[in-house]
């Protein structure tokens, strides 16, 4: 089993996040995938987007464990997870941002294996695969406030990259 850098954070950190190795997966199936993993709860959680067709469709497989749902993935301009940045859209190509709508569902499931959907954003975020490499990822919690306001609560960063 390879072991991968994976960039993590939890609560009780000064915010400083260290790269620490942690199991990878198997090397995905198609060139044109990059691949992200991400621990939360002391689980390892795998993401792989493919960019089928016309290569800026977006497509994410993933595979996770106990998850607790109301998340959703992002990529960001940056490739470190101390300064994210904004998120990372080509607003010339793609009319909003669409990483709200690139939602996790609760629970456990390998969508590559057929349990579950993966996520689908038709025109991606309006660059390729290589543009996308190197940039931080994200996963985010929607979470209500004591005054009612929806607020996202960062999870776990972790940056793309491609396994040859």
């Amino acid at each position: 089993m390879k072991v991968v850098p994976v960039i993590s954070r939890n609560e009780s950190d000064s915010g400083d996040r260290d790269l620490i190795p942690i199991p990878g997966c198997s090397p995905p199936t198609d060139s044109f995938e990059l691949h992200a993993d991400f621990t939360l709860g002391g689980k390892t959680h795998f993401f792989h987007i493919h960019f089928p067709a016309n290569g800026f469709n977006m497509v994410i497989d993933y595979s996770i464990f106990n998850f607790p749902g109301n998340c959703f993935f992002a990529i960001h301009e940056s490739s470190n997870c101390n300064d994210l940045g904004d998120r990372y859209y080509n607003a010339k190509t793609v009319s909003e941002d669409p990483w709200p709508s690139a939602t996790i569902k609760k629970g456990s499931m390998i969508t590559s294996l057929g349990e579950g959907s993966p996520i689908t954003i038709p025109g991606g975020n309006g660059f390729t695969r290589d543009e996308n490499q190197n940039h931080a990822a994200a996963i985010y919690k929607k979470v209500t406030t004591t005054n009612g306001r929806i607020k996202e609560k960062l999870l776990d960063c972790n940056y793309l990259y491609i396994i040859a």
